[in-house]
């Protein structure tokens, strides 16, 4: 297939993002072939524009002439969907009785099944009764049934049962299994989603910490705290021929034992042909089965036909509800063979009522059928949800006139085989008919329907707003459908790598893992490359670290075998990401230069600017502070020109934070302030935590302890809803500095020690090793010099690993206050002349004035008055300037003890 080169709008967001942040987006424009292109945005996620097969000028003016009758209809069908798709984003609760999932429609008026209907409502009230099954073998009525009681529902949240019974339902969810991907996952966000609780439920389900009885126990925890009508809708396609749960099925298994068996206040109803496993096996007092064993009633069945239009003498009606065992669809049946053949004439043909009545009937109406109704019964068939009647047209390449078609589907309509939403506009099938259907069309004709379906979806998907992202997700979800079952792989494989991001950002880590599993096994190529690299950010996510580094290394050498270099860059960004999290900081800064060559070439300078603060907060860690602000300014001017506002954040952040080891807080407090200002207005909850403690660490520097404790446990309450634990961490060491300043060195203890346990969890060495220090401050504080010292030399050793040279300050500093406590004034001083060797090679203004304020101690404690005060004045002047009150103090208190001293020794 030729490359078309087009414009591609690619959503941009920071890879320096975390989990419960909201994205922010910026546009920016790639040149790029369509098909088997690379475009990778700035925070690593593979994205283009799914382009179907070039149409000719004639098939693109078709198209928009006949999708641009629909675009309103289609506009207000997902209307709702991007209403969802805001509170996802917005984490909005839902007023009383909001409802998921596109609910069954009444074909026609609801006459019948009173008995059946009354039991089900009795069941309902009934407090004991957590879970109805209706059964009954295809066609008795099921959908119908339950397509009634959610009517009901809606026409009422309080649903009066009875004249003195009501349910107070707060939610309606409604799944139709035959049409949809069902699995736990996609349950456990939808009803989060519905609750209100979108963001709180993909974290939980993020926590590659938390079992999935676990996940289970919150899910059970939430239909507890509301009344849910949970229905799931022909539940037997899920099940195998001995009615346990498919393979692909049996995460669900779980979930549904949870809700046979743990208390709830919701109510679900199940509808299949047969009682799956899960629930026989189960001697259980909160379950009924509702069987539908028989068809109607025979009065009901005659006011059915004539409901259905069938209009014949009394004796005959009475005479097909007999034959047909009142059996809705076989009643349906016979009145679609009825528009072409006489009722008696029917119902002479004794074949047709021994057996299976259902499929005797759909039979003897498939081969009535002409060969055109047979061809568009089939393309019906090819969809597996309702279809407008654009999309049948769509898998012919010769454009039959629309009257034609019209004319065919209203036939078929009229024989009761297609069903028509006047409301929706989309035809749709009974799922015994499709299955019968579809079993006629053969394989090829069936992959080339498949592709061209997909191709529909593909460039329907092209025409909707922006606005409406989960019905673009919708529609590319049946284009990766119809592609796979067309066996074109390599389509399939593009679409499923392009909806990753979107999913990945709703949290449908289980789903984006099975379609990318899916193409790694199926394509060769870049395509395989990208999925690679999207597994591997799943692999990170969960914290699988070497399973991400091999997948990442495998998407690299298939994009050197292709020569891709947007696709080696990035390969080369996420390794760099992955030494850089182990500490091995040379490495890292190979694989970060070399990727940042590879964009300067392409001229992505926008991906190079992301690159370029890698590369300083690389350098900030290793206490190359001037270098790391050269860079970090480089890379900020990347950035305000690709008006990347969440990149100019974390980079202004980033500049603060040089700027506050330098002593200079006022410039310091201005990227924080310019930091949490973006961060404010792009509802980027974890980068608005972290601003807020960097302000708290300057506020701290100053003294002004109040107001970096009101900072700090800001931010500790925003990282604990978002269950972030190494930023808890972060936050618990800020507070226990604070505790430990003020004398309550108990609770610092428990502050520090918690944090610990967080950062050895997460294998964290930088962490540990912060912890380490700071638990080592504690017993120092409390005179255990010992435990003190052996903190400070292990969490050195992890430092100097690292080569983090202001940690190793840090350690040196303390290691020469115990030595000079304990009188080894030689080794105190070599420590504290390499502490000021060390600031002055970091250029840290702080450092130097805590180092000669410690030298000049010294100097006091071994009588060394006159270099003891020129080194504390020089404290003194660098603490006035970056205004550190304490510090000051502690100046000045020094500075009277060495004059007094002096006088007395004059």
């Amino acid at each position: 297939m030729p490359e078309v080169m087009k414009c591609v709008q690619v959503d941009v967001e920071d890879n320096n993002r975390t989990k419960g942040s909201s994205p922010a987006r910026a546009k920016t424009e790639i040149k790029a072939p369509v098909i088997g292109s690379t475009i990778i945005t700035a925070d690593g996620d593979v994205y283009y524009q799914i382009t179907p097969s070039p149409m000719t000028a004639a098939q693109q003016q078709w198209f928009e002439q006949r999708f641009s009758e629909l675009k309103d209809i289609i506009a207000g069908l997902y209307q709702e969907l991007a209403a969802q798709d805001r509170r996802q984003y917005a984490g909005e609760r839902w007023t009383s009785l909001s409802t998921l999932g596109r609910l069954p429609r009444l074909a026609h008026a609801f006459l019948n099944r009173k008995f059946e209907l009354g039991i089900l409502r009795r069941y309902l009230l009934d407090e004991s009764k957590t879970i109805v099954a209706v059964t009954g073998l295809g066609g008795m009525g099921k959908t119908w049934l339950v397509a009634y009681i959610l009517k009901e529902a809606q026409t009422d949240s309080k649903y009066v049962i009875s004249n003195n019974g009501r349910i107070d339902f707060d939610r309606l969810y409604y799944l139709r299994c035959n049409e949809e991907r069902i699995s736990f996952e996609r349950i456990f966000l939808d009803l989060g989603q519905l609750a209100g609780r979108f963001t709180e439920m993909v974290q939980l389900w993020r926590d590659a910490s938390l079992s999935l009885e676990e996940k289970c126990n919150a899910l059970i925890n939430l239909l507890y705290e509301n009344c849910y009508l949970l229905i799931f809708d022909n539940f037997d396609s899920l099940l195998d021929s001995e009615c346990c749960l498919r393979p692909e099925y049996r995460s669900l298994e779980q979930f549904f034992g949870f809700l046979l068996e743990r208390e709830h206040r919701s109510k679900v109803i199940i509808t299949s042909r047969f009682l799956p496993n899960l629930i026989r096996r189960r001697q259980l007092m909160n379950f009924v089965d509702t069987p539908l064993t028989e068809g109607l009633a025979e009065d009901d069945s005659v006011t059915l036909l004539r409901e259905l239009g069938l209009e014949d003498e009394e004796m005959t009606l009475r005479q097909i509800a007999r034959r047909t065992g009142g059996i809705p669809r076989a009643l349906e049946s016979f009145v679609g063979l009825a528009t072409g053949l006489d009722a008696k004439d029917i119902l002479a043909n004794e074949a047709l009522f021994r057996g299976n009545v259902v499929e005797n009937l759909l039979q003897e109406q498939y081969e009535q059928l002409t060969e055109e109704e047979r061809e568009v019964m089939q393309k019906v068939a090819i969809y597996r949800k309702p279809v407008w009647m654009v999309g049948i047209e769509y898998l012919t390449k010769r454009r039959e006139p629309v009257d034609r078609l019209a004319s065919v589907l209203h036939s078929v309509v009229r024989k009761r085989l297609v069903w028509w939403d006047a409301e929706e506009k989309t035809y749709n099938m009974h799922p015994l008919v499709r299955e019968y259907t579809y079993a006629q069309i053969r394989q090829a004709k069936r992959r080339k329907w498949h592709y061209q379906a997909g191709e529909f979806y593909a460039h329907l998907s092209s025409y909707l707003d922006e606005k409406h992202k989960l019905a673009d997700v919708t529609n590319q979800l049946e284009a990766h459908y119809h592609y796979f079952a067309a066996e074109d792989y390599e389509r399939a494989g593009l679409v499923a790598t392009n909806i990753f991001r979107i999913l990945f950002r709703w949290g449908y880590i289980n789903l984006c893992e099975e379609l990318c599993s899916q193409t790694v096994d199926t394509v060769e190529g870049d395509t395989k490359a990208i999925a690679l690299h999207q597994l591997a950010r799943i692999a990170f996510l969960r914290g699988k670290i070497e399973a991400a580094k091999e997948q990442w290394t495998q998407a690299l050498r298939i994009f050197e075998s292709t020569n891709n270099k947007a696709g080696i860059a990035y390969a080369q960004h996420s390794l760099g990401r992955i030494s850089q999290l182990r500490g091995e900081y040379s490495k890292a800064l190979d694989q970060y230069e070399l990727c940042l060559r590879l964009e300067r070439e392409l001229g992505d300078y926008e991906k190079a600017g992301v690159t370029l603060h890698q590369i300083a907060y690389v350098h900030f860690l290793l206490g190359d502070y001037g270098l790391a602000l050269k860079e970090c300014e480089e890379a900020l001017e990347y950035r305000y020109k690709a008006r990347h506002e969440p990149g100019v954040s974390i980079s202004r952040h980033l500049r603060g934070m040089l700027y506050h080891i330098r002593g200079e807080y006022i410039k310091a407090m201005q990227d924080f302030d310019a930091s949490l200002e973006i961060d404010s207005r792009h509802r980027n909850q974890n980068r608005i935590a972290i601003c807020l403690r960097s302000q708290g660490n300057v506020l701290f520097d100053q003294g002004k302890y109040g107001l970096a404790l009101a900072k700090y446990e800001e931010s500790l309450k925003i990282q604990e809803q978002l269950e972030n634990k190494l930023s808890i961490a972060e936050c618990l060491d800020c507070i226990g500095k604070l505790d430990l300043v003020e004398g309550r060195i108990g609770e610092a203890k428990t502050k520090f020690e918690k944090a610990f346990q967080m950062r050895q969890e997460a294998g964290f060495r930088l962490g540990i090793a912060q912890s380490l220090h700071r638990l080592g401050t504690v017993y120092q504080t409390i005179g255990n010099y010992g435990k003190a010292t052996g903190c400070f030399l292990e969490s050195l050793q992890l430092k100097r690993a690292l080569g983090n040279k202001l940690g190793m300050l840090e350690s040196f500093l303390e290691l020469a206050r115990i030595e000079k406590l304990q009188e080894n004034f030689g080794t105190a001083m070599s420590r504290l002349e390499e502490c000021l060797e060390i600031s002055h090679y970091l250029g840290y203004v702080a450092g130097i004035g805590e180092s000669l304020l410690e030298l000049g101690e010294l100097d006091f404690q071994i009588r060394e008055f006159g270099r003891a005060r020129d080194r504390v004045e020089q404290s003194l002047e660098i603490f006035r300037k970056l205004g550190q009150t304490k510090n000051i103090e502690k100046c000045t208190d020094a500075l009277c003890r060495i004059d007094r001293a002096m006088k007395e020794n004059a």
